[in-house]
Formats: C-alpha cells, structure tokens, sequence
C-alpha cells in the first residue's frame, strides 16, 4: 500500500450500518489503536465508545425484560430458554412488528409456549412505561449509530475518490 493511498487506508465497503459489525472486527488486540486509523479513526473510536454504551444499555433493558417476563410466567421450567422465546417475541413487537410478521419468521417456540403466550406477555408487560422507555430509547440510539456509520462510509467513499 502507497502511504497516500486513501483507497487502500479507507474502503467503506467494509463497515455495515449495524453496529455490531464494526466492533466485533476491532475487538481483536486492536481497539486500542483505533484513533490511530488513517482518514477514519477518531469517528471510529467514537462509534465504538458509543457502541459499548449502547451494549451496556441493552444488557441493562434485556435483564429488567427477563425479570418482567419471569415474574408473568413463572418459574415455569426456571428456565432461561423459555424466557427467552417470550423475550425474542416481545423484543420486535416493542419495535413495531406485528404479531403475524413475527409467527411468519417461523416457529421458534418449544416447551409447550404457544404465540398466544407470548402475545398476552407482551401486551402485559408493554403497558410498563419504564419498558417502553427503555425500548424507544434503545430504538433512537440504534437509529444514532447506523446514521454515523452511513456518515463515516461516506466519508471513506469521497476519501477514496
């Protein structure tokens, strides 16, 4: 590679608009250097400080979720696995899909959970205004980083011209 050749140092191609893409390729021994990347590397250790504050937020949102779940079904099993289904139903039922869209994915459901179970949890735990809160705030800082990394694909793209 030629020291000035931002087509080698910059290839957008590279990035994905989601956010788990990016860091999952710098977390090999390489984060620490980030802001050392030719063109990019200040934006780009600003979407990964950002990206692990969202992580955090999502950690913390999935287990009060899991708790919510857990306390509507029981112990039912006591298993993670069963909370899970009813957790991968409501999660993008909070973000807008419906119901039908969701069973037209396949079926995912095991342990005697049938979608009527898993309708009547969300609908029990989406009237939690602390859950919807979460979620819409989740939502607007998934929409923030795939923005910024359109920005910084951009960016590559008009260094490399």
């Amino acid at each position: 590679m030629v020291a000035g050749d931002a087509s080698k140092r910059c290839d957008a191609s590279r990035f994905s608009p989601w956010p788990s893409a990016t860091p999952a390729r710098l977390n090999h021994g390489v984060r620490r250097h980030v802001s050392e990347v030719p063109d990019i590397g200040t934006a780009l250790q600003q979407h990964l400080t950002y990206y692990y504050r969202f992580r955090q937020e999502v950690l913390r949102f999935e287990g009060h979720l899991m708790t919510r779940v857990a306390a509507i079904i029981g112990d039912r099993f006591n298993s993670k696995a069963v909370w899970g289904m009813y957790f991968r139903y409501a999660l993008p039922r909070f973000l807008g899909r419906s119901r039908e869209e969701i069973v037209g994915w396949g079926n995912t459901l095991n342990y005697g959970v049938t979608w009527d179970d898993t309708e009547r949890v969300f609908l029990s735990i989406s009237e939690d205004q602390a859950l919807t809160a979460q979620i819409a705030e989740l939502d607007r800082m998934l929409g923030a980083m795939a923005e910024e990394l359109k920005i910084l694909a951009d960016d590559c793209s008009s260094g490399a011209a």
